[in-house]
């Protein structure tokens, strides 16, 4: 018998009942919901960091610690350049003669310890200096990483170490680019007319030369560098984006604990000086 009413076109109901409604199909996901945040690749970090380091460093949020094994590697290997290009092309004893000018233990060397130490200094293996700093770049990164998450967990945040690591090795893209331009300048300039500790000129004290300048005061002009304070704003980005804090917090870490290292460069500066 059919289930149609006769002239209505319309369905019976069945045994008298209404007919049941069919089960509603699950919403659909929004296309917001399927998008999972992901890393940038190494490549698009390393520009994103100079052109758009807010965006870039948020868009690291749920990246692994191992993120930081690129520029780590990079900053690793451009420090071993710039070592070896340091210890073939700059006049050794020059340097070593200079640097005794400015130390108070110099005072107590007899002529003879000095022109031993600057013979040690003319033969020693560039290649065992190299073999010690690139590793040792790394390591301190590391370190570096630690103070940073330590501080940042003190004062109730809930970044990881890897987020730290993360942030503080990509943070270091000024950096690389200072070592590419060192060694580009120790390879093409003549070495008698570098200073070898601020190859770029890059600070006020570089500018205006140590020689011209007490111990204590050059060493606080070189902290004043251009690729430092770069990397002191990646700092704050960094962890502002990947921390989920406000930049004034995040500043508020990062410009202390510049002022201490720079305080104990100042205080190392006095002990040293003659």
């Amino acid at each position: 018998m059919s289930d149609v009413e006769p002239g209505s076109g319309q369905p019976r109901p069945s045994d008298g009942k209404a007919p049941e409604p069919s089960p509603a199909a699950p919403d659909a996901a929004s296309p917001a919901q399927n998008i999972k945040e992901e890393s940038p690749s190494p490549i698009s970090a390393f520009a994103g960091v100079v052109v758009s380091p807010s965006s870039t460093f948020a868009s690291m949020r749920q990246s692994k610690w191992h993120f930081a094994i690129w520029p780590l590697a990079v900053l690793a290997l451009l420090a071993g350049l710039a070592t070896y290009l340091f210890m073939t092309r700059v006049d050794m004893e020059a340097f070593m003669r200079n640097q005794f000018k400015h130390s108070r233990f110099a005072a107590q060397m007899s002529a003879e310890q000095m022109d031993q130490a600057v013979e040690q200094a003319k033969n020693a293996n560039p290649w065992t200096r190299v073999a010690i700093n690139v590793p040792g770049t790394a390591i301190f990164m590391l370190l570096v990483a630690l103070v940073y998450w330590v501080t940042f967990l003190a004062m109730g945040s809930a970044m990881t170490y890897g987020q730290t690591l993360v942030v503080t090795s990509w943070a270091q893209v000024p950096q690389m680019i200072n070592s590419a331009l060192a060694s580009v300048v120790f390879m093409v300039r003549n070495p008698s007319e570098l200073d070898p500790m601020n190859a770029v000129m890059s600070n006020p004290g570089a500018l205006i030369g140590q020689e011209s300048l007490a111990p204590w005061l050059y060493s606080l002009l070189s902290s004043m560098d251009l690729f430092a304070v770069w990397t002191i704003v990646l700092y704050v980005l960094g962890f502002a984006a990947v921390g989920k804090i406000s930049k004034g917090q995040a500043a508020s870490v990062v410009l202390a604990i510049f002022v201490l290292k720079t305080a104990l460069k100042l205080a190392w500066a006095f002990f040293m000086q003659t």
